[in-house]
């Protein structure tokens, strides 16, 4: 045996053995440090090995004869590089801090229960209004009068909970952004786990309930008629955006993805320690189910995914959180772009009638934002008024001026807007509105705030407690859209979010009561909710707010009128797409 030959497979095996065995021993090591596998342990390998093609281009080029393919190598090794580059780019952005993936064990776990048990609950509601439904559609022919008003209630109830229940699943649906390793990997699995089985039961519910008024062409065409808030072709939208070709897709990545990490990482025990073995039953049975369903199953076998992100990719019930897209809707006017139907005239005679810290609600119609957001009233705005308004209203006023003292400001309520605002303060009279929009927190005038619909409420409040509202308006000009319209903190905030910090109570002082919704873990405040504390605090003697005004337009017209405080009122039920009033 040739002993050249023999030497160098023996260098050949050291040179591959000796790395292999380092890098086994440094891989346990990091891991029993319990480094993070993304960005920190993977982000390092990347580094590295791009460190290292790179190296190899620059060491093959000098090292190489004029006869060899020098320029090849060098390309090749390069190209190497570069991608080990991308791949460190793509770890960064999949290691980009999220509200979910920010939290820590304890408070993820804490919000994670009562999530879940909300899922659960809506989860249930959808059986209860499909159940409602399947027992008044009949095999054929049209819905008896009973029928029609039990099936149309239930319709309503089950879009409203299957709206909810996506609000559920989006917030968790950012998973794949809390890392695998085995610091994170139960709170990875479990966020996993309640993004599926929302997607599942929405899919399950929706197929069930497909398979009966499918069967019956006039209940769905009874089912799309508009009704309450949802729109005309309602049924039919949610056939397409819960039970499309991406949603089975979603569904086969989803159990492929379970399996991956039961087989090779063991979560079932991580997830049964967590107390949540219920959770990953119900999944697991839920996929039986379809399984032995004849048209999922032959949709299921057809359909081909790997392990994408349960994400949807086009529609959504849900709120337009993610900030190109609603930044983009808020922006996109589908008709009359730059065209309102109050016009120049109508909007001065309206800001005579107002009055310092008076709430406004303004609808444009034609937005696609207004798609997203639930009601007739898609925004809430304050009267801030203008500087002759401001010390009319407050300067003459003792306990005003007894609330300044006690800040250490000497003098009227103008002089101290003026000192502490002094930008704003000379703006007011061309924009004495403050409002948040995409373009943050920002004051306006009522060319911008009127639009097409607009109301105004004045809170029953004293002057000082007005005042007091207005600074706390004013301190929020600056500050970024919040685009998660998320409450718990004023880093960003948000159109009502504006109205309900500056007018809440604080520090014994009275304010505001307007109650918040929780929504996927979050507390947050639809404007549509303010029309409705009006509504139904009536005509009480501890009403919270007095009627001020509302104009409506008229599509028909091309111009908009006057209504009353009733008319208002019934502006709470009217529905989010209704253009076309006489």
């Amino acid at each position: 045996m040739d002993r050249r030959r023999v030497g160098e497979s023996l260098y050949t095996a050291g040179t591959l053995a000796l790395p292999f065995g380092l890098g086994g021993a440094v891989g346990y090591w990091v891991s029993d440090a319990g480094a993070r596998w993304v960005p920190t342990t993977l982000g390092v390998l990347l580094l590295v090995g791009g460190l290292g093609l790179a190296c190899l281009a620059a060491g093959s080029y000098l090292t190489a004869s004029q006869s060899s393919p020098k320029t090849k190598r060098f390309v090749f090794f390069t190209l190497f590089a570069f991608l080990a580059a991308v791949l460190r780019l793509g770890v960064w952005w999949a290691s980009t801090p999220t509200p979910l993936a920010v939290r820590d064990h304890a408070d993820f776990l804490r919000v994670y229960r009562d999530d879940v048990a909300q899922a659960a609950a809506l989860e249930h509601a959808l059986f209860d209004a499909s159940k409602s439904i399947a027992a008044h559609v009949p095999e054929e022919g049209v819905l008896t009068a009973d029928g029609e008003r039990v099936v149309g209630d239930a319709w309503v109830a089950y879009v409203d909970a299957a709206f909810a229940l996506d609000q559920v699943r989006r917030y968790y649906e950012d998973y794949y952004k809390i890392d695998l390793s085995r610091l994170e990997r139960t709170r990875h699995t479990l966020a996993f786990l309640v993004t599926f089985a929302a997607e599942l039961a929405l899919f399950e519910r929706t197929l069930e309930l497909e398979a009966v008024v499918g069967a019956n062409p006039s209940a769905e065409k009874f089912l799309d008629l508009p009704r309450g808030h949802l729109p005309a072709g309602s049924f039919s939208a949610a056939k397409e955006q819960l039970l499309g070709v991406s949603d089975y897709s979603r569904v086969v990545a989803g159990k492929r993805y379970l399996a991956y990490l039961e087989k090779l990482h063991g979560v079932d025990g991580d997830v049964r320690a967590a107390g949540f073995e219920g959770l990953w039953g119900d999944v697991a049975d839920r996929l039986d189910r379809l399984a032995q369903h004849p048209k999922a199953a032959v949709a299921l076998d057809a359909v081909s995914s790997d392990f994408a992100p349960i994400q949807r990719s086009v529609k959504h019930f849900a709120f337009p959180v993610q900030k190109g897209v609603a930044e983009w809707m808020g922006d996109t006017r589908v008709r009359r772009a730059g065209q309102y139907l109050i016009d120049d005239a109508m909007q001065a005679s309206l800001q005579a009638k107002l009055a310092p810290g008076d709430v406004m609600l303004a609808r444009k119609n034609w937005y696609l934002s207004n798609i997203g957001l639930p009601g007739f009233w898609p925004h809430a705005l304050i009267y801030v008024g203008t500087r002759e308004q401001l010390v009319a209203a407050f300067d003459a006023d003792p306990d005003t001026r007894a609330w300044l003292a006690s800040v250490g400001h000497e003098g009227p309520f103008s002089t101290y807007l003026e000192t502490r605002f002094v930008r704003t303060w000379r703006q007011l009279d061309k924009h004495p509105i403050i409002e948040a929009v995409s373009e943050g927190v920002l004051v306006s005038d009522m060319h911008h705030a009127a639009g097409d619909y607009v109301a105004a409420l004045r809170p029953r409040l004293a002057p000082v407690d007005k005042a007091k509202a207005i600074v706390r308006a004013l301190e929020l000009l600056g500050r970024p859209y919040d685009f998660d319209f998320d409450f718990a903190t004023d880093h960003a905030v948000v159109c009502t979010e504006l109205v309900w910090r500056s007018y809440r109570p604080r520090d014994g002082d009275p304010g505001l009561e307007l109650p918040l919704s929780r929504i996927a873990g979050r507390l947050t405040l639809p404007a549509n909710t303010i029309a409705q504390v009006f509504r139904d605090e009536g005509d009480r003697e501890d009403r919270q707010f007095d009627f001020v005004l509302f104009v409506e337009g008229r599509e028909h017209h091309g111009d908009a009128v006057a209504q009353d405080v009733e008319a208002f009122r019934a502006t709470v039920d009217r529905s989010k797409w209704d253009f076309g009033q006489p």
